[in-house]
């Protein structure tokens, strides 16, 4: 009896896989991914102009009020508003970047 049940949940995750793998590689609609993408790109492109705008980055990154030290890793110390600026601005850079490529190479597609 305990042999039959080994038996039926082998049966019932075999159904299983069969009815999942057509499931996943059936064809989709990727026009919300593209939504998503772009509504993303957008958000994040405003935030990062707000904490340009607000000097957020210079009040969260180099003088924060609290940094916490683990230990181990109490090595770690803030950048210096230097490169913690130059970081940001290549991170921006960078996205804008991405996203010119992306729309360019699919243009050519």
């Amino acid at each position: 009896m305990c042999m039959m049940g080994l038996v039926d949940s082998s049966n019932e995750q075999q159904t299983f896989l069969r009815r999942l793998y057509p499931a996943l590689f059936k064809p989709l609609d990727i026009s919300f991914l593209i939504f998503f993408r772009i509504l993303f790109g957008g958000i994040m492109l405003w935030e990062v102009c707000r904490y340009f705008m607000h000097d957020w980055i210079t009040r969260y990154y180099v003088d924060p009020v609290v940094t916490f030290t683990y230990y181990g890793v109490s090595w770690v110390k803030p950048w210096p508003e230097r490169d913690v600026l130059s970081f940001f601005r290549a991170w921006f850079g960078r996205r804008l970047c991405d996203g010119w490529f992306f729309h360019q190479h699919t243009r050519a597609l």
